[in-house]
Protein backbone atom coordinates (compact mmCIF):
# COMPACT_ATOMS: atom_id res chain seq x y z
CA UNK A 1 0.00 0.00 0.00
CA UNK A 2 1.36 3.36 -1.05
CA UNK A 3 0.88 6.39 1.07
CA UNK A 4 -0.18 9.39 -0.82
CA UNK A 5 1.02 12.78 0.20
CA UNK A 6 3.64 11.40 2.55
CA UNK A 7 5.85 14.27 3.56
CA UNK A 8 9.30 14.03 5.09
CA UNK A 9 12.90 14.88 4.53
CA UNK A 10 14.99 13.05 2.04
CA UNK A 11 18.49 11.99 2.96
CA UNK A 12 19.96 14.84 0.93
CA UNK A 13 17.72 17.41 2.62
CA UNK A 14 18.73 16.05 6.04
CA UNK A 15 22.44 16.26 5.14
CA UNK A 16 22.04 19.85 3.94
CA UNK A 17 20.24 20.79 7.17
CA UNK A 18 22.99 19.15 9.27
CA UNK A 19 25.67 20.97 7.27
CA UNK A 20 23.94 24.34 7.73
CA UNK A 21 23.50 23.71 11.46
CA UNK A 22 27.22 22.79 11.74
CA UNK A 23 28.25 25.99 9.95
CA UNK A 24 26.07 28.09 12.24
CA UNK A 25 27.35 26.36 15.38
CA UNK A 26 30.96 26.73 14.20
CA UNK A 27 30.38 30.44 13.52
CA UNK A 28 28.88 30.99 16.96
CA UNK A 29 31.78 29.10 18.57
CA UNK A 30 34.36 31.18 16.66
CA UNK A 31 32.56 34.37 17.69
CA UNK A 32 32.65 33.20 21.32
CA UNK A 33 36.40 32.43 21.13
CA UNK A 34 37.15 35.81 19.55
CA UNK A 35 35.15 37.61 22.24
CA UNK A 36 36.89 35.62 24.96
CA UNK A 37 40.35 36.43 23.52
CA UNK A 38 39.37 40.10 23.23
CA UNK A 39 38.24 40.13 26.88
CA UNK A 40 41.47 38.46 28.02
CA UNK A 41 43.49 40.96 25.97
CA UNK A 42 41.62 43.92 27.50
CA UNK A 43 42.14 42.52 31.00
CA UNK A 44 45.88 42.15 30.34
CA UNK A 45 46.10 45.70 28.98
CA UNK A 46 44.38 46.97 32.13
CA UNK A 47 46.74 44.87 34.27
CA UNK A 48 49.75 46.33 32.43
CA UNK A 49 48.44 49.86 32.95
CA UNK A 50 47.81 49.22 36.67
CA UNK A 51 51.23 47.68 37.26
CA UNK A 52 53.05 50.43 35.35
CA UNK A 53 51.18 53.07 37.35
CA UNK A 54 52.07 51.26 40.58
CA UNK A 55 55.76 51.16 39.59
CA UNK A 56 55.64 54.84 38.60
CA UNK A 57 53.95 55.77 41.90
CA UNK A 58 56.65 53.96 43.89
CA UNK A 59 59.39 55.85 42.02
CA UNK A 60 57.60 59.20 42.44
CA UNK A 61 57.02 58.65 46.18
CA UNK A 62 60.72 57.94 46.63
CA UNK A 63 61.96 60.86 44.54
CA UNK A 64 59.58 63.35 46.22
CA UNK A 65 61.42 62.72 49.49
CA UNK A 66 64.73 63.74 47.88
CA UNK A 67 66.52 66.47 49.75
CA UNK A 68 64.68 66.07 53.04
CA UNK A 69 67.00 68.09 55.27
CA UNK A 70 65.42 69.33 58.52
CA UNK A 71 68.75 70.76 59.69
CA UNK A 72 69.17 72.82 56.49
CA UNK A 73 72.68 71.49 55.91
CA UNK A 74 72.35 71.52 52.11
CA UNK A 75 73.98 68.09 51.91
CA UNK A 76 71.02 66.24 50.46
CA UNK A 77 69.53 66.02 46.97
CA UNK A 78 70.08 64.36 43.60
CA UNK A 79 73.49 62.71 43.49
CA UNK A 80 75.86 63.88 40.73
CA UNK A 81 76.41 60.19 39.88
CA UNK A 82 72.79 59.92 38.70
CA UNK A 83 72.37 59.02 35.04
CA UNK A 84 69.50 58.67 32.61
CA UNK A 85 69.38 54.96 33.53
CA UNK A 86 69.80 55.17 37.31
CA UNK A 87 68.73 57.81 39.79
CA UNK A 88 70.59 58.28 43.06
CA UNK A 89 69.25 60.64 45.67
CA UNK A 90 69.82 61.38 49.33
CA UNK A 91 67.69 62.44 52.27
CA UNK A 92 68.36 62.89 55.95
CA UNK A 93 66.57 59.87 57.39
CA UNK A 94 67.98 60.23 60.91
CA UNK A 95 67.58 64.04 61.10
CA UNK A 96 71.22 64.69 62.04
CA UNK A 97 72.15 66.96 59.13
CA UNK A 98 74.97 64.62 58.06
CA UNK A 99 75.03 62.43 54.99
CA UNK A 100 75.65 58.90 56.23
CA UNK A 101 75.29 55.23 55.42
CA UNK A 102 71.81 54.18 54.38
CA UNK A 103 70.74 57.68 53.32
CA UNK A 104 71.31 57.22 49.60
CA UNK A 105 68.47 55.69 47.60
CA UNK A 106 68.57 54.36 44.03
CA UNK A 107 66.24 53.19 41.28
CA UNK A 108 67.47 51.40 38.16
CA UNK A 109 66.44 48.91 35.50
CA UNK A 110 68.20 45.54 35.55
CA UNK A 111 67.20 43.62 32.43
CA UNK A 112 63.41 43.80 32.63
CA UNK A 113 63.19 44.31 36.38
CA UNK A 114 62.78 47.69 38.03
CA UNK A 115 64.99 47.67 41.13
CA UNK A 116 65.30 49.84 44.25
CA UNK A 117 67.76 50.02 47.09
CA UNK A 118 67.90 52.33 50.07
CA UNK A 119 70.86 50.91 51.88
CA UNK A 120 73.51 51.94 49.37
CA UNK A 121 76.54 53.55 50.97
CA UNK A 122 77.22 57.06 49.77
CA UNK A 123 80.35 57.33 47.64
CA UNK A 124 80.77 53.57 47.26
CA UNK A 125 79.57 52.76 43.73
CA UNK A 126 80.87 49.20 43.98
CA UNK A 127 79.78 48.74 47.59
CA UNK A 128 77.58 45.89 48.69
CA UNK A 129 73.89 46.64 48.99
CA UNK A 130 70.68 44.79 48.33
CA UNK A 131 68.52 45.51 45.30
CA UNK A 132 64.77 44.84 45.56
CA UNK A 133 62.39 44.18 42.67
CA UNK A 134 59.66 46.78 42.25
CA UNK A 135 57.63 45.69 39.22
CA UNK A 136 54.87 43.15 39.58
CA UNK A 137 54.65 40.00 37.46
CA UNK A 138 53.71 39.34 34.70
CA UNK A 139 54.85 42.68 33.29
CA UNK A 140 58.36 43.36 32.11
CA UNK A 141 59.83 46.83 32.22
CA UNK A 142 61.58 47.40 28.89
CA UNK A 143 62.78 50.99 29.38
CA UNK A 144 63.35 53.42 32.24
CA UNK A 145 64.73 56.92 31.81
CA UNK A 146 65.29 59.84 34.17
CA UNK A 147 65.77 63.47 33.16
CA UNK A 148 66.95 66.10 35.60
CA UNK A 149 65.52 69.62 35.45
CA UNK A 150 66.36 72.89 37.15
CA UNK A 151 63.15 74.84 36.71
CA UNK A 152 63.12 77.39 39.55
CA UNK A 153 66.59 78.92 39.03
CA UNK A 154 68.35 77.54 35.91
CA UNK A 155 71.58 79.34 36.85
CA UNK A 156 72.10 77.64 40.22
CA UNK A 157 72.41 74.18 38.65
CA UNK A 158 70.38 72.51 41.42
CA UNK A 159 67.98 69.81 40.22
CA UNK A 160 64.49 70.49 41.57
CA UNK A 161 62.38 68.35 39.24
CA UNK A 162 62.83 64.87 37.77
CA UNK A 163 61.20 63.56 34.61
CA UNK A 164 60.47 59.84 34.54
CA UNK A 165 59.64 57.66 31.55
CA UNK A 166 58.81 53.99 32.08
CA UNK A 167 57.84 51.48 29.39
CA UNK A 168 56.44 48.03 30.11
CA UNK A 169 55.09 45.10 28.19
CA UNK A 170 52.94 42.06 28.75
CA UNK A 171 52.41 39.00 26.55
CA UNK A 172 48.97 38.89 24.97
CA UNK A 173 46.55 35.91 25.19
CA UNK A 174 46.91 32.36 23.91
CA UNK A 175 50.67 32.50 23.43
CA UNK A 176 50.30 34.66 20.33
CA UNK A 177 53.80 36.04 20.82
CA UNK A 178 52.38 39.55 20.59
CA UNK A 179 53.39 41.98 23.33
CA UNK A 180 51.25 44.90 24.43
CA UNK A 181 53.55 47.82 25.21
CA UNK A 182 52.71 51.01 27.08
CA UNK A 183 54.77 54.01 28.18
CA UNK A 184 54.05 56.33 31.09
CA UNK A 185 55.71 59.72 31.50
CA UNK A 186 55.65 61.91 34.58
CA UNK A 187 57.50 64.75 36.26
CA UNK A 188 57.85 65.19 39.97
CA UNK A 189 59.25 67.94 42.12
CA UNK A 190 61.70 67.35 44.92
CA UNK A 191 60.93 68.01 48.56
CA UNK A 192 63.46 70.82 49.03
Amino acid sequence: MKLKNSKGFSVIESMIAALLASIIILGVYNFYLNQQNFSIGQAKKAQLQRNLRLSMDIIIQGIRRTGYDPEGSGSFGISPESTAAEIRYTLDENNDGLLGAGEEHRFRLDGTTLQYTKDANVGEPGGSFTWHSVNVDPIEISALEFTYLDVDDPVDGVVDMVGISITGQIKMPLGSGVYETQTLNSKTGLRN
